[in-house]
């Protein structure tokens, strides 16, 4: 049975915020501390899967040291949310902006992204994320821009 849950909406928002402030900072340990120790990635940058938190530590690691002196602003839209006893599922389109010293946008992408979450010991972690784009059938090459 689907259920929603206000206090689970406030712990995916701080999830939310917790992921944007540590990527912007290039904040390792904040950025792994959302996921499950047992976290499983299907990533569509590079590498096919990620199984375990160290695997996605070194795949996070080579993510933020190619950034050099860029920061990334990220942008959660059209978040949704499916909640059960102690899982939930969390599903957005998330804009990723890299910008310069000054704040000037250098590039950007979009993906989609989903998140199966489970709370353990009273604490929301991602335990899956999945990130994706549609592909364009014509080029066979991934489409990175939302035009709705």
């Amino acid at each position: 049975m689907e259920i929603r849950n206000a206090e689970v909406d406030v712990e995916s928002q701080s999830l939310v915020e917790s992921y944007k402030v540590s990527v912007f900072d290039k904040n390792l340990e904040g950025y792994l501390s959302i996921f499950d120790k047992d976290i499983r990635v299907f990533d569509m940058w590079k590498d096919w899967s990620c199984d375990g938190i160290q695997s996605w530590r070194k795949v996070t690691e080579e993510w933020f040291s190619s950034l050099e002196e860029a920061r990334v602003s990220v942008e959660f839209s059209e978040p949704s949310e499916f909640v059960f006893k102690d899982s939930a599922v969390f599903t957005a389109f998330v804009k990723f902006a890299a910008l310069n010293l000054e704040g000037q946008v250098l590039r950007h992408h979009q993906e989609r992204l989903t998140w199966a979450l489970r709370r353990n010991n009273g604490q929301w972690k991602v335990f899956h994320a999945h990130t994706s784009s549609p592909t364009d059938p014509s080029t066979l090459r991934p489409i990175l821009t939302i035009s709705k």
